[in-house]
């Protein structure tokens, strides 16, 4: 598990104890994601297994939805071609699409509303449209970025069927917006009457509004650039295809289909723009825009086969459909093939490390089971950095609201009062353990991140704790220390980032 799941599992298990998000625990997504967490870990436990298994349905889920979306703009074929593009793109490593990211339960809520609201404008059905927006609602309430679809719903209406009636388009327009925004409407009531409305609307709002805008567009150029390189690369003849189906857009075709493509394609790249840090996993959400585009670039490689085909009489009348089936196994071939050890060899410590390199994601379980054995339910734990899977992990409440730690080292005017409204939540809960994550990817220090909170620290741990663990992620297999054979000697004031530190408060501090 990694950390963004380590947060959305961490997050579920306060739901399922009693406790309403943004009161333990903070974070900038909304709660959408919490919730389908803590349903998936009520049916099926949890554990690892039942968050993957999770996982499994719903890709599985987004697959048939794709295959359904592919027939009913298209036909039957491509919306085939759809699905097993989409299967083979959202399990490679290079989006990170094996482990639960919240981008994964954007999409499937995302193409149920769409299919819904196509069958809702040609019926002219007004519940159809009125579950669309509702869907389309709940995409955007598992993350932010779902808001895209939303807009997406509302434009097709308005674009796509431009011969029908001007109000019929305008109320069917309306209806998906006020469906829409039922899900957003019904947690801010929620969470008023829960006293974390506050916490919400700050995380979710005041702080996302300042977190998207804090990435220079040349760096974020740069990630665009690395990170799609890499998804191309894994999979180099589908994306290929998907190129030919871009293309072939502009060609002489059913238009109305046509039309409806394009504003798909526009929604998906555009929700995995904001604050353009173009992470592996945003990319999730482009992939069933380019899945459909791999089925029409299929399609256009038949047609010319066809046409040529037919000026030169030589090719018997089914060559070209082989010749499409063709370079589609080929593709799909090339992908399996170029991700195999990945996808069949590896174990999942193995392909942890092949995703996310030394982050301290497999020592977590140790720490968390070190802890675990040494704790109660009823005490709280804290971990400095951003490692929430080992609250997860442990089944032990943190300290502090404050989970992932990025959101201090930022150059934000509220950056600073974070750190210190933290320190006061860690002193006031004297915390059991203290585990100080000294890995740069669990801060991502910069120079001008306020270094208020490592200055506490330190003089903390000398007046209250003991080291008793240390451990160095390394591989192929890290070091663990534990106890006695730990060197007892407290932090020093030159923050290293050399591996974890494990303390336990002592007795009567």
């Amino acid at each position: 598990m990694e950390r963004d799941e380590g947060e959305n599992a961490y997050m579920a298990q306060l739901l399922l104890k009693g406790y309403p998000p943004y009161t333990l625990a903070y974070q900038y997504k909304l709660p959408g994601v919490y919730f389908a967490y803590a349903l998936i870990m009520g049916l099926f436990g949890q554990t690892l297994v039942g968050i993957h298994l999770g996982l499994l349905l719903i890709n599985a889920g987004t697959t048939l939805l794709l295959w359904r979306l592919g027939r009913r703009l298209f036909d039957e074929e491509i919306g085939l071609l759809a699905a097993a593009s989409f299967a083979l793109l959202s399990l490679s490593r290079s989006v990170q699409g094996i482990f639960a990211q919240a981008e994964h339960f954007v999409v499937l809520p995302a193409l149920a509303g769409l299919l819904l609201l196509l069958r809702g404008m040609e019926s002219g059905k007004a519940s159809a449209i009125a579950l669309s927006g509702l869907l389309l609602g709940l995409g955007f309430l598992m993350k932010q970025p779902g808001f895209l679809f939303v807009l997406l719903g509302i434009a097709l209406p308005l674009i796509t069927y431009a011969d029908s009636p001007g109000k019929r388009r305008l109320r069917q327009a309306a209806l998906v917006a006020a469906t829409a925004s039922l899900p957003l409407l019904g947690t801010c009531v929620a969470l008023w009457l829960t006293g974390a409305f506050e916490k919400f609307w700050f995380w979710t709002f005041t702080y996302a509004k300042e977190y998207v805008v804090s990435l220079p567009l040349a760096v974020g150029a740069r990630q665009l650039q690395s990170n799609g390189g890499r998804i191309v690369a894994a999979a180099p003849l589908l994306w290929g295809l998907a190129g030919v189906g871009l293309v072939s857009l502009a060609w002489p075709c059913a238009w109305r289909s046509a039309r409806t493509m394009w504003l798909v394609v526009i929604a998906s790249f555009l929700a995995t723009t904001p604050g353009y840090f173009f992470r592996p996993h945003y990319f999730v959400l482009l992939l069933p825009a380019a899945a459909l585009l791999v089925g029409l670039g299929v399609r256009a490689l038949q047609r010319l086969a066809g046409r040529q085909a037919a000026l030169r009489r030589r090719l018997p009348p089914n060559a070209a459909r082989a010749i499409g089936v063709g370079i589609m196994l080929l593709a799909l071939l090339q992908g399996v093939v170029n991700e195999r050890r990945y996808l069949f060899a590896v174990t999942p410590q193995e392909a942890t490390r092949a995703t996310y390199g030394l982050n301290p994601f497999p020592e977590s379980l140790v720490i968390a089971d070190y802890i675990k054995a040494r704790t109660t339910k009823e005490d709280r734990i804290a971990v400095l950095g951003s490692e929430p899977q080992i609250y997860f992990y442990a089944d032990r409440l943190s300290a502090t609201g404050y989970i992932h730690l990025y959101a201090l080292m930022q150059d934000y005017p509220f950056a600073r009062r974070m750190q210190e409204e933290m320190i006061r939540e860690i002193e006031a809960a004297a915390p059991r353990y203290i585990v100080f994550v000294k890995v740069w990817t669990s801060w991502l220090v910069r120079e001008r991140s306020p270094k208020r909170i490592f200055a506490w620290l330190v003089r903390y741990l000398r007046e209250h704790y003991v080291k008793v663990g240390v451990v160095v992620p390394a591989a192929p297999r890290s070091i663990y220390r534990w106890d006695q054979d730990v060197d007892p000697q407290p932090p020093t004031p030159h923050l290293r980032f050399d591996g974890i530190e494990v303390y336990r408060r002592r007795d009567g501090a």
